[in-house]
């Protein structure tokens, strides 16, 4: 287990250094900890794949549209 304060240690030495207590799960309680996680870590992943999409298409737009609009780079350079 890992924890801020030891780093990774055995879950028995991470628990006592942070004064907490073995949690002892009843008939399906592990279960419903988990459920779901799989379909939630999907929808996150399917989030970040469509925006770094969208993020891509927003560039080449803004790329296109400053020069059939014939504009200026020297906006956008920080250095000037």
């Amino acid at each position: 287990m890992w924890s801020p304060k030891t780093g990774w240690a055995p879950a028995a030495e991470v628990l006592k250094e942070n004064n907490l207590e073995k949690l002892d799960l009843g008939p399906k309680e592990g279960l419903a900890l988990i459920n779901g996680t799989q379909m939630v870590s999907s929808l996150g992943a399917l989030a970040v794949y469509r925006a770094e999409k969208i993020a891509k298409q927003a560039d080449v737009i803004a790329a296109l549209t400053l020069d059939v609009l014939k504009g200026t780079t020297r906006a956008y350079d920080a250095s000037k």
